[in-house]
């Protein structure tokens, strides 16, 4: 099973809409997906209209109250099933902090439901505190949206840093593929960021880059898919 962590520490690099966007395009493709959102400001239940903070999520799974399985809601989107996050997962860094395997505890939860999905996408947060490390120690691969900036090259280079700390503590295998996003291939600049990225960081380049489109906030704003809402954009 295919566990893809959506990470980068800096946030509005397109983190939720390309964990949205792969999840429902996986789904069309008929492959069983979960959708984790594992960032606090919910954006990625949100952008799939799931519009309820109320609902149960990860808080409540890593304080006991109740399992995964119990707060996954069901067909989000074709295929897709999605564990909606809410406010209260703010507060689960210092819970974790006195956890035994604190840093494992997403992989532990992960584990009965492994046989249920063929793509387990995770949202993580702007942040690489103990939510962002759960869940590049659960993944086993990671995928960096990364626009042209020099934020975006610095937020890439401490994320490689945490990852290869990780593989070494872990003994484990994690790469880290980069995906150019909100890209303007007609200015200079964007094609230095991607030289950047090709010659400076230890990682993969996707041979695609995402151009900037209004499409994608539109989507958004009705909580659907690009897949839905325009394909062909």
């Amino acid at each position: 099973m295919n566990i893809i962590a959506i990470a980068n520490q800096k946030g509005g690099c397109g983190k939720t809409t390309t964990a949205i966007n792969l999840a429902t395009m996986l789904g069309g493709y008929d492959k069983r997906v979960l959708l984790i959102d594992m960032d606090p400001q919910g954006h990625a239940s949100l952008g799939l209209g799931t519009s309820d903070r109320g609902l149960p999520g990860l808080y409540e799974v890593f304080s006991d109250e109740a399992s995964l399985y119990d707060v996954v809601v069901s067909e989000v989107f074709d295929n897709v099933d999605l564990v909606p996050a809410n406010i209260m997962l703010a507060a689960v860094e210092p819970l974790l902090t006195d956890q035994p395997g604190r840093e494992r505890q997403l992989l532990e939860h992960l584990e009965p439901l492994k046989g249920l999905y063929e793509h387990i996408i995770i949202d993580c947060p702007p942040s690489l505190g103990l939510l962002s490390i759960n869940a590049l120690r659960a993944a086993n691969q990671v995928l960096t949206p990364v626009e042209a900036s020099l934020f975006a090259l610095d937020g890439v280079h401490r994320l490689t840093e945490i990852v290869q700390l990780l593989c070494e503590k872990y003994e484990m295998t994690l790469p880290i593929k980069v995906i150019p996003t909100m890209f303007d291939a007609h200015t200079r600049f964007a094609q230095t960021i991607l030289q950047a990225l090709r010659e400076e960081l230890p990682v993969g380049l996707s041979g695609t880059q995402i151009r900037h489109t209004v499409r994608t906030r539109e989507a958004a704003y009705l909580g659907k898919p690009l897949r839905d809402y325009a394909p062909y954009c």
